[in-house]
């Protein structure tokens, strides 16, 4: 080892942190940072250039000792004081709860007191306030929040009953070019007409809404694949007829459906019927436009 002390090979492994062998040529300085607390034993073997590795080998065993706040019997004492100060913080904290809760009931009563004196004016407004939420305002129906109770009703009584569930999706071709034509309040009297249109084709117990837009949504209860098909092909052709030639001999209006079936469908179904017939819609508008899709 004394001739070109340079050149000889080294490796060296620590155990209990790295069990695999590290070769250094040359090289005479090992160094590990950030060792954990535990007992490790640091191994080193030389070798020629050419030459296999020594049979004996250096051994170095040492202890890195924990640091102070790694001692198991300190940290079980923080974690102690810990949940000493969480439950003074939460005694403390009952305390003025209570202390809040005589305050807050002794306000209660008195409000309590006028708030019967305004119930019944309150009401009278809430009814009125809860037709305007469910009711679209350009066109007399339901909007699409109503339309979405509607739906969860309906689904809980398919669930019970194991009747079919449709819903049609529909939604006025080139609308854009109705408003840039005609105006906007040309394409609001559109969007009149048709929702009496639809509304009036339908069954009673059916829910016509304005899903948004020129956009409407009907749900038809206890109605399969097929019915649904013929209703929406039926409306199809309607709205296509439709004479608008008091506004413009050359304005005409169509629309295209996408529609979807379910049976015994669960209130967590709901979203996906829905989802299915707007892809069906999204296909009769690729498709041409003016077309039931299902």
């Amino acid at each position: 080892g004394f001739l070109l002390p340079e050149r000889l090979r080294y490796r060296y492994r620590l155990v209990g942190f790295e069990d695999a062998w590290v070769e250094r040529v040359g090289r005479t300085v090992a160094e590990f940072t950030g060792l954990p607390h535990g007992a490790y034993r640091f191994e080193v073997e030389s070798a020629h250039p050419r030459g296999d590795w020594g049979e004996r080998r250096a051994v170095v065993e040492f202890v890195v000792p924990p640091q102070w706040w790694e001692h198991r019997w300190l940290q079980a004492m923080a974690v102690g004081v810990v949940l000493l100060l969480v439950w003074l913080l939460y005694r403390l904290r009952l305390r003025h709860l209570m202390h809040r809760e005589q305050e807050l009931a002794a306000l209660v009563d008195e409000r309590t007191r006028q708030i019967e004196r305004q119930k019944s004016q309150l009401r009278d407004q809430s009814q009125e306030f809860e037709r305007q939420a469910r009711e679209d305002a350009l066109t007399g129906i339901p909007n699409r929040r109503a339309f979405d109770e509607h739906l969860s009703r309906e689904c809980a009584r398919a669930t019970r009953s194991g009747d079919p569930l449709s819903v049609i999706v529909a939604d006025i071709d080139r609308f854009k070019a109705i408003n840039d034509r005609w105006t906007h309040a040309i394409g609001d009297e559109v969007l009149r007409r048709i929702a009496a249109v639809l509304h009036q084709q339908c069954r009673p117990f059916d829910t016509v809404a304005r899903w948004g837009g020129e956009e409407f949504a009907l749900l038809l209860p206890s109605t399969p694949r097929d019915e649904a098909l013929r209703v929406a092909e039926r409306l199809r052709q309607t709205i296509e007829g439709l004479d608008f030639s008091d506004i413009d001999a050359d304005l005409h209006v169509t629309m295209s459906f996408g529609l979807d079936t379910g049976v015994a469908v669960t209130a967590g179904d709901q979203d996906a019927l829905m989802r299915r017939a707007d892809e069906a819609l999204y296909r009769a508008k690729a498709n041409g436009r003016n077309r039931v899709e299902g």
